[in-house]
Formats: structure tokens, C-alpha cells, sequence
């Protein structure tokens, strides 16, 4: 799946070219019901071509085309595969990109110049990456989290030395004999271990810091001492999302803990929505950095004074056009977009229809 500056890039280049934008769900766990995004999919391919019956044979030509490179695409995929949603940009010269999709999409096949974007862009608003640290007081490894995979970033040390508990048939130490008081070996051994493991906490967190993303939340795990000792240190230096991952033993493995990082990244994508909400609508902002509806929202795009724009879902399921219309102007004034749910999305049908905008500077809100 694209990363949203990857996805731009191809807006731009297929911007006046057709396009076949493809996106097809197979999202059922139910053999006898497996199939019917495939042949819904048929039917909207059979409804382009029906649709562009009266068009110049040239026309017609490409759509027929790209629908071939599609279809061989599709059937690339696996009968028996279960997928939220898949999605293909597709021209008569073949197939420009394709993808797994992490959210529900519907079943749909748009032609014309460009992409239609809603379904994908929705997509990548659900597509948050997460570090994720596991330590002890002697090692700690590190991963990046992305679309359900483990990629391992660092393995740290801490590399803790042996210390001899007398000098057993060496020659005595100065100043060594049985009755000498003071430490043990093993103490001075745990001491050396305790020394070693803030080493480690502080060289985790630095390795953390220097490899985390913008928006890319931070996630520890392991022997609870170490964790918390890592995450104080994020915390200090004003790194504000650094959950411990309580309750996960050391030894766990990685399938256990991608579960435990989804249910922390859906926690973060309901607490970022509400602050998003919250900023709209209780800091002072109101009326003059904030456009609730569709008039508001729309004339706010038009004059690219967005910097991010809000939707439901709910708002995409009633009118997929209207949404798609506001996702493009938001992707030519660059604003950042993001599909809200929850019970923050709750207060954004009740209060703008599903759709609302922070905008960069006040604009006059339109005249009903």
C-alpha cells in the first residue's frame, strides 16, 4: 500500500489520463458467500462498457483495455483470500498500481480521468505504524509495526561482565584477607547489572527517538522495571505517546504482541479523533479556523484555506460523489484528511452532517 506521498505522486502523473480506479471486498468468512465481490465486480465493468456504448471507438478501445488488465489482476488473487478491501488504478497501458486495503471498501469500478481516491485515502488514514521495543535488563529489541508486520530495526546489549568472588589460588590482592568486610561479589556484581540496565533503558530510548516517524507512536514492552525506565525517559524528553505494553511477558511471541499493538493503535486513533474533535469545538477556535457541513466545508476548500479535513464514514456510505469531490479539492490544497469514528463521529454528524474542516486562516462563512 502507498504511503500518502507516493499516492500523490501517481494523482499527479494520472491526473488527465483514464483511469480505471478498481476496489473490490471479499470480506466474508462464509465459503458459499465468497465470490460475490468478484461478481459484483463484473456487473460494474459490464456497466462502464454499457455506459460508454455511444463514446468514440477510441474510448471505448481503452475502457475495454484497462478492464483486461484489471481483470487478469483479479484473478491473480487467491478464490479462497478474505480481504477488507483491494484496490487497482488501472490505464490501457496496464495496471498502474495495486494494493490490500486495511479498511472495508465497497465493491466499484470508476472510469475517467484520474483516480478516485476516498476509499484508498481512507485507508491510508488507518495505516499508522508503531515502534515496538521488548526489554530486559540485558537485551532489548526493536521493530517497526506496519500493516500487520514485524520489521526489526535494532538488537541492543547490554553486555554485563562476570566478577569473581575471590581470587581462588591467584595471588591475594593487596589488602585481601578472610576477615576483610565490606561487599560481596555479588553485590558488586548487581550493581554492575544495575549500571547497565540504565545504560540500556537510555540507549533504547535514544535509538527510539532517532528512529521514530512524525505521528508514529511509541510502544514498550518486557520486564515492567525496564519498560517504565524506558518510557520515563521518552516522556522526558516531551515524546508524549510512550505507552508500556503492561502485562506482556518478555518472552512473548510476535503474533501475541501485533495483537496487543492493534488494540494500543486503535486506542491512539480514537484519543488523536477526540483531540481533533476537541480543538474544533472547545479551544477558541469556533467560527473563525472551524467549517462544519458541506456549503462551509466546500467554499473553505475551494479558496484553500483547509489544513485538515474531516468525514465520516457515514457521510462517504450516503454520497461516495460528494465525498469524493471534497477529497479532491483537499488533495490540491494539500490538507490533511482524516475519516473520524466512534462517538467523535457521533458529534460530527450532529453538528456538521459528517463533515467539517481546521482551516489555515478565518474565512466568512457562507450565506444559507
Amino acid at each position: 500500500m502507498f504511503t500518502r506521498p507516493e499516492l500523490m505522486q501517481l494523482r499527479r502523473q494520472l491526473k488527465s489520463t483514464p483511469t480505471l480506479s478498481v476496489y473490490l471486498s471479499e470480506d466474508t468468512d462464509d465459503p458459499a458467500q465468497r465470490g460475490n465481490g468478484r461478481r459484483a465486480l463484473a456487473h460494474r465493468f459490464a456497466h462502464l462498457r454499457d455506459a460508454m456504448r455511444d463514446a468514440a471507438h477510441a474510448d471505448r478501445e481503452a475502457l475495454d483495455r484497462a478492464i483486461a488488465h484489471a481483470e487478469q489482476q483479479v484473478r491473480a488473487i487467491p478464490v479462497t483470500a478474505c480481504f477488507k478491501g483491494w484496490v487497482a488504478f488501472v490505464s490501457e497501458m496496464g495496471v498502474q498500481h495495486s494494493a490490500m486495503l486495511p479498511v472495508p471498501v465497497p465493491t466499484e469500478a470508476v472510469w475517467g480521468d484520474g483516480l478516485w481516491l476516498s476509499p484508498y485515502i481512507r485507508g491510508l488514514d488507518y495505516q499508522c505504524s508503531a515502534l515496538v521495543v521488548m526489554t530486559d535488563s540485558r537485551m532489548a529489541t526493536l521493530w517497526r509495526y506496519r500493516d500487520g508486520v514485524f520489521e526489526v530495526l535494532a538488537t541492543l546489549e547490554a553486555d554485563v561482565p562476570a566478577l569473581s568472588a575471590s581470587h581462588l589460588g591467584a595471588p591475594p590482592q593487596q589488602g585481601f584477607h578472610p576477615g576483610t568486610r565490606g561487599r560481596t561479589a555479588a553485590d558488586a556484581n548487581a550493581r554492575v547489572r544495575r549500571v547497565k540496565a540504565a545504560r540500556l533503558a537510555t540507549e533504547v530510548a535514544d535509538q527510539l527517538r532517532m528512529a521514530a516517524l512524525p505521528d508514529e507512536l511509541i510502544l514498550v514492552g518486557g520486564i515492567p522495571a525496564m519498560a517504565h525506565a524506558v518510557a520515563s525517559q521518552l516522556l522526558e524528553h516531551e515524546h508524549a505517546q510512550a505507552p508500556v505494553l503492561a502485562g506482556l511477558d518478555i518472552h512473548a511471541g510476535l503474533p501475541e504482541i501485533a495483537t496487543r499493538v492493534e488494540v494500543a493503535l486503535d486506542t491512539w486513533r480514537l484519543e488523536r479523533r477526540r483531540a481533533l474533535w476537541h480543538e474544533l469545538t472547545e479551544s477558541g477556535i469556533v467560527g473563525a479556523h472551524a467549517a462544519f457541513g458541506v456549503t462551509a466545508t466546500e467554499a473553505a476548500l475551494r479558496l484553500g484555506g483547509v489544513s485538515r479535513l474531516l468525514i465520516t464514514e457515514e457521510f462517504e456510505r450516503r454520497d461516495p460523489a460528494a465525498t469524493e469531490a471534497v477529497v479532491q479539492l483537499a488533495c490540491e490544497g494539500d490538507a490533511q484528511i482524516t475519516y473520524v469514528g466512534g462517538d467523535t463521529a457521533a458529534h460530527l454528524q450532529k453538528r456538521g452532517a459528517g463533515i467539517a474542516a481546521r482551516l489555515r486562516f478565518p474565512i466568512p462563512q457562507p450565506v444559507a
